[in-house]
C-alpha cells in the first residue's frame, strides 16, 4: 500500500535561515562571492541549502526511505536566543574588561552551555565540508558509484551523528567568544574544526572555531585536562584575530564565501576550489593553547 504521508521537505539548509540572516543587508539579501570570483546578492532562503540533503532515498516507494530533517529542528530554533545571550556577554566584556587582550569568564550552566554546543555540532555536522569528506573516503576505496548513490551515503552518514558527537563532547571543554565591533567575520561551507565526522573518531584535543555572525564567532576546546570552572569566557578580536579566522574558513571552504559588508580578499586555498584540511597552523596552535585554564596553562 503506498504511503499517503506529505512528502517531506527537500530543500534542506545547511545554514540555517535564522543564522544566515546575520548577514543580511537593508534588502534582505546576502553577498555571496565564488571560488571563480564570481559575487552576488542573494535572499538567504534561495541558497546554502542542498535538495534531498537530509532525506536518504533508496527507491521511488521504498519503506526505507528517510527524512531526517527533524534531527536540526531544536538547533535551529535556539540560535536566535543564543546569538542573544553572547551579544549581552560582549556587553559585559566592553563594561567590565580595560585591557583588549583580556579573557573574561563567565557563570553560565551547564543548560546553555549544552544547547550551544549542540547547535555549533549541528552546523559541522551537515556542513558540505562533512559530505565531501565522507564522499572522499568512498571514492579513496575505489569502489565507482553515481552522484545519487553518493548522495544518499552521505545521508546515510550523517543520520544519528548529530546526537552522537553532542552526547561525547556536551557537559565538557570550553567556550571562548570572539568578537568584534570594528571588524567582520565571514561564513563559508567550510570552517576550522579537528573531528573526523566520517567514523567520529576520538581525538585527544577536539576543536571548533567558525562565526556566528558579522560580529561573533565561536571556539569550542575539549583538551585531555582543563580547570571545570568558568567553562565561557569573551575575547575582544583585534584585526589579526578575525583575519586567522576568515582565513580558516576560506581554507576549509569550497565553493561560497558570504559576508555582510567587507568583502574578502580571496586566498589561493579558496581559489582552487577544494575542501582543504589545515594540518598545522602556528597562530592556530598558539589560539587555541593560550584559552585560560587549559591543561597548557595549569
Amino acid at each position: 500500500m503506498r504511503n499517503k504521508k506529505s512528502k517531506p521537505s527537500r530543500e534542506h539548509h545547511w545554514w540555517p535561515i535564522t543564522l544566515a540572516e546575520n548577514w543580511s543587508k537593508k534588502n534582505e539579501e546576502i553577498n555571496r562571492v565564488s571560488s571563480n570570483g564570481e559575487i552576488q546578492s542573494i535572499n538567504p532562503k534561495r541558497f546554502a541549502y542542498i535538495v534531498d540533503g537530509h532525506n536518504i532515498i533508496l527507491g521511488e516507494s521504498s519503506p526505507l526511505n528517510q527524512n531526517f530533517e527533524q534531527e536540526f529542528k531544536d538547533a535551529d530554533g535556539r540560535f536566535s536566543n543564543i546569538i542573544h545571550e553572547l551579544k549581552k556577554l560582549t556587553k559585559v566584556h566592553i563594561k567590565d574588561c580595560n585591557n583588549d587582550t583580556e579573557y573574561l569568564k563567565h557563570n553560565y550552566d551547564n543548560e546553555f552551555l549544552n544547547n550551544l554546543c549542540h547547535s555549533i555540532v549541528s552546523l559541522l555536522v551537515r556542513a558540505p565540508m562533512t559530505r565531501n569528506e565522507i564522499v572522499g573516503m568512498v571514492e579513496a576505496i575505489g569502489t565507482p558509484m553515481s552522484k545519487k548513490d553518493l548522495k544518499t551515503l552521505s545521508a546515510a552518514n550523517m543520520t544519528g551523528k548529530l546526537n552522537q558527537l553532542t552526547k561525547r563532547l556536551k557537559d565538557q571543554g570550553k567556550f571562548v567568544i570572539l568578537f568584534s565591533k570594528d571588524h567582520e567575520f565571514i561564513y563559508g561551507d567550510g570552517f576550522y574544526h579537528n573531528i573526523s565526522m566520517s567514523i567520529l573518531k576520538s581525538v585527544l584535543d577536539e576543536r571548533i572555531l567558525l562565526p556566528l555572525t558579522p560580529h561573533l564567532a565561536v571556539m569550542y576546546v575539549n583538551p585531555i585536562q582543563y580547570m571545570s570552572e568558568q567553562r565561557l569566557m569573551t575575547l575582544n578580536a583585534n584585526h589579526k584575530l578575525v583575519m586567522l579566522v576568515n582565513q580558516m574558513v576560506q581554507i576549509y571552504s569550497k565553493d561560497y564565501l558570504f559576508y555582510k559588508s567587507e568583502r574578502p580578499n580571496l586566498i589561493k586555498e579558496f581559489l582552487i576550489n577544494k575542501h582543504l584540511v589545515l594540518e598545522f597552523n602556528e597562530s592556530i596552535e598558539n589560539l587555541f593553547n593560550e584559552v585560560p585554564g587549559c591543561f597548557k596553562n595549569l
